[in-house]
């Protein structure tokens, strides 16, 4: 995929190497965004009232928790490797 950007004088073509890795890190999400969203997603199914589909919001609840602790373990186990690689004797 080539992309043209307008400019003054000749027009420039980005590779197309180049135009598929400024998309896939448009598309990523960073670990707190995703936080973020999953806490904004809970506050939401645990504020709907519960008359009614109460035993779907709690399905809903209990996966959003599973992945909140799967994102812990995730951060978890970064924060391990990098501590490891800077304590580590040269």
């Amino acid at each position: 995929m080539t992309v043209n950007h307008p400019r003054s004088g000749a027009p420039c073509k980005s590779s197309p190497r180049g135009a598929s890795m400024i998309m896939r890190k448009a598309q990523k999400e960073t670990y707190l965004e995703k936080a973020d969203k999953l806490y904004s997603l809970m506050s939401a199914v645990t504020d709907k009232s519960v008359f009614g589909d109460g035993e779907n919001t709690k399905v809903r609840v209990s996966e959003l928790e599973e992945e909140v602790r799967t994102l812990k373990k995730v951060n978890r186990d970064l924060y391990d490797f990098s501590t490891q690689l800077l304590t580590k004797p040269s």
